[in-house]
């Protein structure tokens, strides 16, 4: 399991990602994302599936298009992802992620911050150790 830490950037905000794989990594940052959007309290028995497919020409591409769709999901249906089953493949210059997502709806008054998107801002994933790992600043 990844972990996260949310730091301040200046007028934004970000988050710290870490993890083994690169499913993890893409999940625990959509966790992170979530507990930045609303008090992760407040969640509650998923109520809605969603098929998600994403395609990129690299890993910063991928995880920049998937965070944005979750904001525009939960902004535009006040849905929260509560459950992932997903697979994050990586070959040369050619990048997916496929899955299926469980989403909670959430109250306007849970939000805690307006998030408006991901930002490529010193964006880099890297891999070390067998770990990967990424800043990630939100425009906000």
């Amino acid at each position: 399991m990844g972990h996260f830490k949310a730091f301040d950037h200046t007028a934004d905000v970000g988050l710290s990602v870490t993890a083994d794989s690169l499913d993890d990594f893409f999940v625990t940052a959509a966790q992170g994302l979530g507990g930045l959007l609303c008090d992760s309290r407040i969640t509650d028995v998923p109520v809605q599936d969603r098929k998600i497919s994403l395609r990129a020409g690299c890993l910063e591409d991928l995880l920049i298009a998937w965070l944005n769709e979750l904001i525009s999901l939960f902004f535009a249906y006040q849905l929260l992802p509560v459950q992932y089953s997903l697979r994050v493949s990586a070959a040369m210059d050619n990048y997916s992620l496929d899955g299926i997502i469980k989403f909670s709806t959430v109250s306007r008054d849970a939000v805690k911050q307006e998030i408006k998107a991901a930002t490529y801002c010193g964006l880099k994933v890297k891999k070390r150790l067998g770990r990967y790992s990424a800043k990630i600043v939100f425009d906000v």
